[in-house]
Formats: structure tokens, C-alpha cells, sequence
């Protein structure tokens, strides 16, 4: 699909309103449409456009179009707890009853390798150097050192692990209930207990480098450490909620979600944190951001938001007066299925269409119009992209395209 810059027309621009306080492009969460209503639990993303999510019942979905379209990958009937990848090609999956499966051509197929216990399993992490870890229910905590292909079950315990990082070929560690936190330092053949200075529940854990790391957790739960989780500092400042995942794009810039639908955001390394808008009152389950302009949350009955570049308007088609000659409106807006977009035009024109972009500033549909005479013309929008796919919900762009140039830009949002 064609990308909308600045540089490519001047009726629209990427939105410009840059703020002091965050320094980027203004952003939004949007509603994608899943497919499904099972509870969400993982999702990774290899780049901007191709990516997993799984979650109950066997649910495993991808997406090789940044999420405008999800489409599910019958594996198994068990519930699946987490994705990760290691690169482009290589991924794994875990759930319950011990089932991994492991891609080695960027999912486009999985087989079930043996993960050395029938305990169901809820978190999976690569390392580097062929470094793969899983942990589940039970102090489950198994390894393999060939890329997932082959486990070796480590250890097994009373501790129910909810999620799992690692860095490097030597250092991981597993969060869980009633502040479970287990760490290794040697690839995974012995693991220690760390103290993070809690006993609520901890869901999600991200690093960013061996020393610096982030866990989330119930109880408004977000702490810090430096030191490779020695100790840990409370980082929940502005954050009144149970959350359940955390991730980092940088030392400064992280998102958490959490109950409710709540997404917090800092820019201080968690210092501080603002809610952001999420749309949904869903409880969200984890988060993933492949750089600091495209990130995921999902969660329960199917949630998958996306967060990115909005585009805006700028610059309208004038005519002699100094006035618009052409305006654009569209109703219903919101609308499901359809829109109908109202072109008044104050000028005659000819070789007109109506582009339709996302939130993103990609072409997803062109309607051919032909010749305008001074009038108001009604062309319909169904929802549809240009393959006559049904879009995601969320918020689109529509301008008209004609021989004096181009109208100016108006939002319309679809309803999922």
C-alpha cells in the first residue's frame, strides 16, 4: 500500500502537533479486529507488519499487515500462554500440557517439539546464543540451548510463574505469584530466588539490558532495578491499577497495561505515568511495541489495539475567493457498515476519486468519481479496502483527488 507523507502531498500531512512533554508524533490506541472473543495472553512482533497473538482454546492468529487483518493457525485445542521469536524465522509457542511449538520459516508452519514436562506452561523467552527458556504453573522452569529445538526440564517447585525475559546467553528471569521472582545467571542451570520487595502477584517482567529491568504487577505494582534485579525500586508513580505486562522501546519511554483497559505511559523510566486512552474496558494482558510508533495491547474477549502515527489535515484546496471550493463531509460518522461521503464542489472538476487512508497514513481504498459539476455529489464508503477486505475499526482519512489538485482531508471513524 501506498504510505501518505508530507512529501507526497501537501493536503495531508503527518500530524505535527509535537509536545514538550513526549517530544513525538501525536498517537491513539485503535480497535483491530481479532476474530475471536478467547482471552488474548501473548504477542510478539518480528516488525511493523508481521506478527502473532495467542491465547485461549488454542487461539493463535498473525497478521502480516501490522493487524488491519488477523488470521488464525489451528495448532492445538490447548490453551496457548505466550509467543516469542528470535528472529524473522525462528518462533515458539508454549501452553498448557507442556505443548511448545517451534517455526523455523517465520510461522508460516509449526511442529510440537518436545518440552520435557506435562506441566502447563504460561511464558517463553530466547536469549542469545541458541538460549531459549520456558516457565509455567508448578515451578516449572525448562531450557534449551539449540534455539528451542530440544528442553531439559530444570526445576519444578510451588510457584506459578506468569512470565518470563532473558538477555544475553547467561542471564533470565521468571515472575509470579505472591512476588515469585527467579533469576539466573548462567544460562539456566541454576536458578536463585531475587527479592523484588513485594508479595503481590507479579504478571509481566521486561529488560532492556542485563542490568535494567521493569516488572509489573497487581496491586498498582512497577518496580526498577539497575543491578540485574538485586534490588528494586518502586516505579508506580501515577499508576492506580493492577497491571499485568510492561515494555520499554528505550530507557525512558515505556507503556504498562493492566485491568480495566487501562495504558499507562512514561517518559522518565516509569518515574512518572500517564494514562493514555485505550477505548476498552477489557482487561489487557500484554503489550508489545516493535519501536516507539508501533505498538499492541491485547487482552480479554478477543482485545488487540494498535498505537501509531495519526494522520491529520493540513492545507485545503482554495479557490479565487480564498475560500475552500471543495468540502467533504460524510453520515453517519461513526458508521457500520457504511458511509456516505458528501462532496460539495464549488467549481467544476474532472478525473475526480476518493482516497481513503488509515491512521497511518496508508492508501487502503480509491473510488472512482469522474466529472463534477458545481454540486453536491454522494459517494458511498462500505468499510472495505480496495482487495474487499472489511477494515479494522478505527479511525480513517478520506480526501478527494481531482484535476485542479486535491480537497482538503476529513476523519470519519468505522465501528468495529
Amino acid at each position: 500500500m501506498r504510505k501518505l507523507t508530507a512529501g507526497a502531498t501537501h493536503g495531508l500531512c503527518v500530524l505535527l502537533t509535537l509536545t514538550a512533554a513526549t517530544g513525538s508524533w501525536a498517537q491513539s490506541w485503535e480497535t483491530q479486529s481479532s476474530g475471536t472473543t478467547q482471552r488474548l495472553e501473548g504477542v510478539w512482533f518480528t516488525n511493523t507488519q508481521d506478527g502473532w497473538v495467542v491465547g485461549d482454546l488454542g487461539t493463535s492468529l498473525f497478521t502480516t499487515d501490522g493487524g488491519q487483518t488477523w488470521d488464525p493457525m489451528a495448532l492445538t485445542n490447548d490453551d496457548l500462554g505466550d509467543v516469542a521469536f528470535m528472529n524473522a524465522s525462528i518462533g515458539l509457542l508454549v501452553g498448557d500440557n507442556g505443548r511448545i511449538f517451534r517455526t523455523t520459516n517465520g510461522g508460516a508452519s509449526w511442529s510440537q517439539v518436545s518440552s520435557g514436562t506435562g506441566n502447563n506452561l504460561a511464558a517463553v523467552a530466547f536469549g542469545t546464543g541458541g538460549m531459549a527458556y520456558a516457565s509455567g504453573r508448578d515451578g516449572t522452569i525448562v531450557r534449551s540451548t539449540d534455539s528451542g529445538t530440544s528442553w531439559t526440564l530444570v526445576e519444578t517447585g510451588a510457584d506459578r510463574y506468569r512470565d518470563m525475559t532473558a538477555k544475553g546467553s547467561q542471564f533470565a528471569w521468571a515472575v509470579g505469584d505472591e512476588g515469585a521472582l527467579r533469576a539466573t545467571t548462567n544460562g539456566g542451570v541454576s536458578w536463585f530466588d531475587q527479592n523484588p520487595g513485594t508479595v503481590s502477584d507479579l504478571k509481566g517482567v521486561f529488560f532492556l539490558t542485563a542490568m535494567e529491568g521493569w516488572i509489573a504487577g497487581q496491586n498498582s505494582t512497577l518496580i526498577h532495578t539497575t543491578d540485574g534485579g538485586a534490588t528494586w525500586g518502586n516505579r508506580s508513580g501515577g499508576i492506580n491499577m493492577g497491571q499485568e505486562a510492561v515494555f520499554f522501546v528505550n530507557a525512558n519511554d515505556g507503556w504498562s497495561v493492566g485491568n480495566i483497559g487501562t495504558i499507562y505511559r512514561t517518559i522518565n523510566g516509569g518515574l512518572n505515568w500517564i494514562i493514555e486512552e485505550s477505548n476498552t474496558s477489557q482487561e489487557l494482558t500484554n503489550v508489545y511495541f516493535t519501536d516507539a510508533g508501533h505498538g499492541w495491547a491485547i487482552g480479554e474477549a478477543g482485545t488487540i489495539l494498535f498505537r501509531g502515527d495519526v494522520v491529520a489535515v493540513d492545507d485545503p484546496t482554495v479557490g479565487l475567493d480564498g475560500q475552500s471550493s471543495i468540502r467533504l463531509s460524510s453520515f453517519p460518522n461513526p458508521f457500520s457498515p457504511r458511509t456516505a461521503i458528501s462532496i460539495r464542489s464549488a467549481i467544476p472538476v474532472s478525473d475526480a476519486l476518493v482516497e481513503i487512508y488509515d491512521a497511518r497514513g496508508r492508501l487502503v481504498r480509491t473510488i472512482p468519481v469522474g466529472e463534477l459539476k458545481p454540486s453536491v455529489t454522494h459517494v458511498a464508503w462500505d468499510g472495505l479496502n480496495d482487495f474487499g477486505h472489511r477494515m479494522s475499526g478505527g479511525t480513517y482519512f478520506y480526501r478527494l483527488v481531482h484535476s485542479h489538485g486535491q480537497s482538503q482531508a476529513q476523519k470519519v471513524v468505522l465501528l468495529s
